[in-house]
């Protein structure tokens, strides 16, 4: 499978989605074989190539952390809540990711990653859970 495109809100400076704006439309990042970031000082260019890496860790990552803070030599956050805009437990990740097989067929998968409690150390939950594909294997 090869990535395709990235969707995000509320991943560190990118606005969320919340119960006041639920239709806030994603950050789209689409992803060719060569991908440049181009944009002024303090734009997102590191942010959203650090959650780029994070997605891929977080895709491949096996366990109950549905989107760990750290792995593969890189530690991301301290906890899930400095990944949150504005560090606020309330505000959740959205994230759709767009996937190629080898064959061709498109996949997309989203999720809303949340955290319960104001706790520091809580795993987030993953929510609102889709995938949708253009193969007969999904249909």
């Amino acid at each position: 499978m090869r990535l395709r495109s990235l969707g995000f809100a509320g991943y560190r400076s990118f606005s969320a989605r919340s119960p006041a704006s639920p239709d806030r439309p994603l950050q789209q990042l689409a992803i060719a074989p060569l991908t440049i970031l181009l944009g002024k000082n303090n734009s997102g260019k590191s942010t959203t190539a650090r959650l780029l890496r994070h997605v891929l860790l977080a895709l491949s990552s096996e366990g109950s952390d549905p989107f760990p803070v750290a792995g593969a030599g890189k530690v991301y956050a301290r906890s899930f809540r400095d990944l949150q805009h504005q560090t606020f437990f309330l505000n959740p990740i959205d994230l759709r990711v767009g996937l190629r097989s080898e064959s061709g067929a498109d996949t997309e998968l989203s999720a809303q990653l949340i955290q319960l409690t104001d706790a520091d150390d809580e795993k987030p939950i993953a929510q609102n859970l889709r995938a949708s594909s253009q193969s007969p294997l999904w249909r």
